[in-house]
């Protein structure tokens, strides 16, 4: 009896994008005239890796004519990712089958006439994940599903590890307003203060158990806070060191900050400068207007949060 094993698929990005051949069927080891021990044929391989998460595309941007850049979420246990995407709305026909152990990737040899839908999934070594929210060029949508709660906040200072605080409560009043529908193409990829010269990128940071992640490189925006433009809190928070937020203790009110999406960007006008107690989130609840919050660690052994305020310019 033949047996027939689909042969896995090995996506590759060249000077033209691959499409997935069609599967070719495998005799299997059975015994008889097809060899083997005559057993019933060799036992399937198995994989032993958990299950690994599932990352969030948030972001896809045609940065030159056959090139498109993707940026998603990291996800837990990944040991690398993969990338499938086609001409339309779930029909992969190209793909990235390892794109390394990373949260961005620039896909070429794409046709510059053409537009493409996208997906991303977490691999564990053997173990594949559940592919992400798919993104397609020239369209609009929301990014959902994340999952925020649990009970700690990680400070920004040395190290993620250090100053985990319990807030249950406090961070819960926190957690009820923050909104994860939101459009990828408005989520801030830099922000600038012109005059203390912090030019930085921006990581998107998602809440997982509680944990704020904390880039070692970036500014990190906090996905469910008010994106920029928008009514509500935008929070943005980095490490205090000097070439990320080290000099926030240096603005003065009345200072402009630049915060750039995909589309546009937005300048906003500082109007507090203030430090409080680590535990205090008052600074992180949602207020009426268009609000930027800037934070992080400050005073001795970093037990304080140096937190920035600041108001959208009318236009």
């Amino acid at each position: 009896m033949i047996i027939w094993l689909v042969v896995s698929i090995l996506f590759i990005v060249g000077a033209t994008s691959t499409p997935i051949p069609t599967p070719t069927p495998t005799p299997g080891n059975g015994g008889g005239d097809n060899g083997g021990d005559g057993n019933g044929g060799a036992s399937a391989p198995v994989c032993d890796r958990e299950k690994p998460g599932t990352p969030v595309l948030t972001s896809l941007k045609r940065i030159a004519s056959d090139q498109v850049k993707l940026t998603w979420t990291e996800a837990d246990r990944a040991t690398y990712y993969s990338l499938a995407y086609g001409l339309a709305s779930g029909d992969y026909q190209f793909g990235v089958d390892n794109a390394g152990q990373i949260t961005e990737f620039v896909v070429g040899g794409l046709d510059s006439n053409a537009s493409y839908c996208f997906v991303v999934r977490a691999n564990n070594e053997c173990q594949p994940g559940d592919f992400s929210n798919e993104l397609c060029e020239g369209e609009t949508k929301a990014v959902g599903g994340l999952i925020l709660g649990a009970s700690t906040l990680a400070a920004t200072g040395s190290s993620l590890g250090d100053f985990i605080f319990t807030l249950e409560e406090k961070q819960e009043k926190i957690i009820d307003w923050l909104s994860l529908d939101f459009l990828t193409e408005e989520l801030p990829d830099r922000i600038e203060l012109p005059g203390n010269q912090i030019d930085l990128a921006v990581n998107q940071a998602q809440i997982k158990e509680g944990n704020w992640p904390v880039a070692e490189k970036e500014a990190n925006f906090l996905l469910g806070s008010a994106l920029p433009g928008k009514d509500g809190n935008s929070i943005f928070y980095a490490h205090n060191k000097s070439d990320l937020f080290g000099s926030l203790h240096q603005v003065k009110v009345g200072e402009v900050i630049k915060v750039t999406t995909a589309t546009q960007t937005f300048e906003y006008e500082i109007t507090e400068t203030k430090v409080v107690a680590s535990d205090d989130l008052s600074v992180l609840e949602k207020e009426e207007g268009k609000i930027l919050t800037l934070f992080t660690c400050t005073g001795v052994n970093d037990e304080n949060r140096l937190v920035v305020k600041a108001k959208l310019k009318a236009v």
